[in-house]
């Protein structure tokens, strides 16, 4: 009897400590969940209003002349003058004359050509006028009918006519063989390579210089789809500042 009495009170004693426990960890539950439920974040608010802002992009690009050639004989012969304006680093106009080679064979061409057209023309007049004849001719014998071309001799005016237009283009064929005796600049640049001397011989298709255009510059880059959205709508109308490799401004 004595015994259940103790066991009883030790039971006592220990529902009591666990509701004293259970009510201590709930306490802490409910504070530290307090805790949590009261921090705020700092935050601010700004009004914005919407405006216009620009961007900068930076490339790499490539500076070339727009138009730059290198010129060869068109002709073979002796290189027989060599103008100072055809000198390395030279600046030219268009049309300005820069070599000369010997062209008395082209010239002889040239005569030759003439002659032949002036022969050509000769014979074409030659030709008309005997049809002519042959025309009259036939009207004044009374003999009737129509006449075949070989009688009134057009055949050969016809062939005389296409004599005389390829006489012609054989003349401006010579001439143009002269005029390549004179190289000319093609338009106005700067001398950047000279590979001729005075008194050697050239031929046909050997390089005489190179020249540049210097008036006029393409600048080529390349651009990401990304830096090319952020172009302008009117991005012809926008301005670019290029600089060399020493991070100086050059144009």
């Amino acid at each position: 009897m004595k015994n259940r009495k103790w066991w009883l009170i030790a039971a006592l004693l220990i529902l009591f400590s666990s509701i004293i426990l259970v009510d201590a960890l709930e306490d802490v539950a409910e504070i530290e969940q307090k805790q949590v439920s009261q921090y705020r974040p700092l935050v601010s608010i700004v009004n914005l209003q919407p405006q216009d802002n620009s961007g900068m992009i930076q490339t790499y690009a490539e500076i070339r002349p727009r138009w730059a050639t290198t010129l060869k004989a068109q002709v073979s012969g002796e290189v027989v003058q060599i103008f100072e304006r055809s000198s390395v680093g030279e600046q030219v106009k268009k049309g300005a004359l820069l070599i000369r080679i010997e062209g008395s064979r082209y010239r002889a061409d040239l005569f030759d050509a003439e002659l032949l057209l002036a022969e050509a023309k000769l014979n074409f007049l030659q030709a008309k006028s005997k049809s002519s004849q042959d025309q009259k001719n036939w009207q004044r014998a009374g003999i009737g009918g129509i006449p075949s071309d070989l009688v009134l001799n057009i055949p050969q005016l016809v062939v005389a006519e296409k004599t005389v237009n390829t006489a012609k283009s054989r003349v401006q064929a010579a001439r143009k063989m002269l005029a390549y005796t004179e190289i000319r600049a093609p338009f106005a640049g700067m001398i950047t390579r000279r590979n001729i001397s005075i008194g050697q011989i050239v031929f046909e298709g050997d390089e005489l210089l190179h020249i540049i255009q210097n008036e006029h510059q393409e600048i080529v880059l390349s651009l990401s789809r990304k830096q090319w959205n952020m172009q302008a709508k009117n991005w012809q109308e926008q301005t670019a500042s290029i600089r060399n490799s020493d991070n100086l401004v050059s144009g």
